[in-house]
């Protein structure tokens, strides 16, 4: 038997036995987690090369795409929310003024279809919009929707509201600044909302439209009278209560 020949069967014996290991464990999967633990502080570190802005951006589109790699596709419903809350507070550590992983908390992940895992996601909003107001107001906006509309906890919207309204930065819209007073109305608190709006009016009156600042006065008037137990009279010009 020449060389060739020997060559030439040892490949085919080994190529076989290639495929009969294949097909052996062909049922075997190997443990596999939507979301890896979260890097340490050294570690993330030692990635950025000094580097943390170029780090955020690798890492928050990981974070998007973790659950739908190498073919795999995650429900929302199976994402570990505490440990999403871990990967959102390291990018926070990167980049506290970034938006991108403050989108994923409040438009991404909040689509899980295990509705009290939005809790995890509105406390961790709740909690980080301090680190950088300026900022990041703007998703307390989407947390008080969160809070009154899927989880229908109107006390937890409502401080989230007024939260929100303790804000005053230039690129707020009025609404904003006004929440607090809307979602006490909703509440019952008709004295906390005539104090909230009272208090936007007095800092913007000056800058807001005249129709604007009519409409505050007139709700300031409709909440103390509800507050002191008088009869709801004319409250055209009022918008209507929030759904």
């Amino acid at each position: 038997m020449t060389r060739s020949v020997i060559l030439t069967t040892l490949l085919i014996v080994a190529f076989l036995g290639q495929l009969a290991f294949g097909y052996r464990i062909s049922g075997v999967r190997p443990p596999w987690e939507v979301l890896p633990p979260t890097p340490s502080p050294a570690a993330l570190e030692a990635s950025a090369f000094g580097d943390k802005e170029f780090l955020y951006r690798v890492l928050v589109l990981d974070l998007q795409n973790f659950g739908d790699t190498g073919g795999h596709s995650t429900r929302m419903a199976d994402y570990d929310m505490p440990r999403v809350v871990d990967w959102l507070k390291v990018l926070d550590s990167l980049d506290v003024d970034a938006n991108h992983h403050m989108m994923l908390a409040t438009q991404y992940f909040v689509f899980t279809q295990d509705l009290t895992k939005l809790d995890d996601l509105i406390r961790y909003v709740q909690e980080e919009v301090p680190l950088s107001p300026a900022r990041h107001w703007r998703w307390l906006l989407e947390a008080v929707y969160i809070a009154q509309m899927k989880r229908h906890n109107l006390p937890w919207a409502l401080e989230l509201a007024k939260q929100l309204s303790s804000y005053d930065y230039p690129d707020m819209p009025i609404i904003a600044r006004q929440m607090g007073a809307f979602m006490s109305e909703r509440t019952g608190d008709y004295a906390g909302a005539a104090a909230i709006m009272s208090r936007v009016l007095a800092a913007h009156e000056k800058d807001a439209l005249p129709g604007e600042a009519d409409f505050m006065r007139d709700f300031i008037e409709s909440m103390n009278q509800r507050a002191a137990g008088a009869p709801r009279e004319n409250e055209r010009g009022l918008l209507p209560s929030l759904p």
